[in-house]
């Protein structure tokens, strides 16, 4: 498959760099885009490539290994709410799979909160608990590019609510932290990108609805 696009094309000493995590040219970019596709093409054993012409545009070449198998019907898997809901907060830096993530809860029953980076989910959880109020769960994005991620605010999260689950999101699968969440503070691992059965699978599992 080759996607094409025929705007002002990517300079020569750019090009090899589109796939490399955090590398952007944009002011307000972070990187990630590029090497999230390469990642989940790799994961599923083919490859992707680049050529670019300047003024002329830019054409991505994805090679996938053709499957053997008969393609199947696909049997629709119906979701139900979870009789006993809670207050989930999530912080990622990307507003794509926060406001996707709050929908998908929102039709769940649970309430949602949001922050974009760390320094704005440690001040949320601070004035919950000023209000007395509880969060049930967090899911925190490990890596915030120019910001503070949850790798970083774990231990402050875990002085003030030590019990309180956890949950590290991240599109990196080789992060220790996501083998290995107990030895760095949280309570589990969901690795970017989740569907939707995995994210009840793994709040049903800790938060212990039905």
């Amino acid at each position: 498959m080759s996607v094409t696009g025929n705007r002002t094309g990517i300079p020569p000493n750019i090009l090899p760099h589109v796939f490399d995590p955090f590398f952007t040219t944009k002011q307000n970019g972070i990187g990630l885009g590029l090497a999230m596709v390469y990642s989940i093409i790799k994961k599923h054993d083919g490859c992707i490539d680049v050529e670019s012409k300047i003024n002329l545009g830019t054409t991505f070449h994805i090679f996938l290994p053709a499957s053997k198998k008969q393609p199947q019907e696909r049997k629709k898997i119906s979701v139900e709410k979870p009789t006993r809901a809670g207050r989930i907060l999530i912080m990622d830096d990307e507003a794509s799979i926060r406001e996707t993530t709050e929908k998908l809860l929102e039709s769940m029953g649970f309430e949602v909160l949001t922050s974009e980076n760390g320094e704005a989910a440690l001040k949320i959880l601070t004035e919950v608990n000023d209000r007395g109020l509880k969060i049930d769960a967090v899911i925190l994005d490990l890596t915030v590019p120019g910001g503070m991620g949850g790798k970083d605010i774990i231990s402050d999260i875990r002085k003030t609510n030590p019990n309180i689950i956890i949950i590290a999101s991240s599109g990196y699968s080789e992060d220790p932290v996501m083998s290995n969440p107990g030895s760095f503070g949280f309570t589990d691992s969901l690795a970017k990108p989740y569907r939707i059965n995995q994210l009840l699978e793994i709040l049903s599992k800790h938060l212990n609805f039905n």
